[in-house]
């Protein structure tokens, strides 16, 4: 009887740790994932900020700067200017854009 029962447990060790094996490299193959080439290529590009009033350019350009991947604008409603901006990684402000007075419009360039 103490051999039948030594063979059934023998035979039930490897396979669990046969199992465990694999599932570790598929998890560290999911950490190592690189970033998309769409969004590290804006990333790389020149991006210009320009305020406008009623049309005309007000203040100066500004340029991002490096590392920064997005815009973030406060927008007060009345009077219908903008009030704040910031440049931003990874949702973090990272730059205070100076906001003319009274600019109503903004266009941003990708270049």
């Amino acid at each position: 009887m103490a051999a039948k029962a030594k063979t059934k447990k023998a035979a039930a060790k490897p396979k669990k740790k046969a199992a465990a094996k694999p599932k570790k490299k598929a998890a560290a193959k999911r950490k190592a994932a690189k970033p998309k080439k769409a969004a590290a290529a804006l990333i790389l590009k020149r991006v210009i900020v320009q305020f406008t009033r009623n049309g005309r350019n007000v203040g100066r350009p500004q340029l991002a700067p490096r590392g920064a991947d997005d815009v973030h604008f406060v927008w007060k409603n009345p009077p219908g200017v903008f009030v704040r901006a910031w440049w931003t990684r990874g949702g973090r402000r990272i730059k205070l854009i100076p906001v003319p007075r009274y600019a109503n419009d903004v266009h941003v360039r990708i270049r």
